[in-house]
């Protein structure tokens, strides 16, 4: 058991989060909230345009964390995938009623069940990054860890190289490794 709250910004996102789930360590989830904050909101900001509906989006993410039963090895990542996917069923819910509201005149049934079906979207969506990210625990270290790099840190082929210390073209290919191996799982998944 750690001493003080201090101690908490030295431990890494996964063990802060494991905290919180198995000793229900407030301190602990503070701490890997702070981390990401405001890059969630910044986040929700670029998408959605709206201050008031990048806090909802924000707002949404906390409760997720402080709610989730899952263990999450990359709770960064996770937190992200919340954020951009409550922005995307907003932007989507915006969308569709504008267009409602605009043909006032006639909805079909098939328009009022595709809105209606918005939220079956998002757990299919939801169930597919699940998977994603289940896929990718699956992958040998240096393809996922590029993998990582390349796609949710955006960085290229050459700052991971940097980064990692692999030569510019392992990291190519543990890239195009790691691809493939990665479609093969989600393909015997789903």
């Amino acid at each position: 058991m750690l001493g003080s709250t201090t101690d908490f910004h030295l431990l890494d996102d996964k063990t802060l989060f494991n905290l919180h789930q198995v000793e229900q360590n407030s301190a602990a989830i503070d701490v890997l909230w702070e981390r990401y904050r405001h890059l969630l909101y910044g986040q929700a900001l670029s998408y959605l345009k709206d201050t008031e509906a990048a806090k909802d989006a924000v707002q949404h993410a906390a409760i997720q964390l402080l709610t989730t039963q899952k263990t999450l090895e990359h709770p960064k990542w996770w937190l992200f995938t919340i954020v951009k996917n409550f922005c995307l069923n907003e932007i989507k819910y915006i969308d569709n009623k504008q267009f409602i509201d605009t043909e006032n005149d006639y909805i079909s049934e098939n328009e009022i069940i595709f809105v209606e079906n918005d939220h079956l979207d998002t757990l299919i969506k939801t169930e597919a990054e699940e998977a994603l990210i289940a896929a990718l625990q699956n992958l040998p270290v240096e393809q996922r860890v590029c993998i990582e790099l390349f796609y949710w840190e955006t960085l290229s082929t050459k700052q991971i190289a940097e980064k990692t210390g692999y030569e510019v073209n392992k990291v190519r290919s543990y890239l195009q490794n790691g691809k493939l191996n990665l479609r093969k799982k989600l393909v015997h998944t789903t």
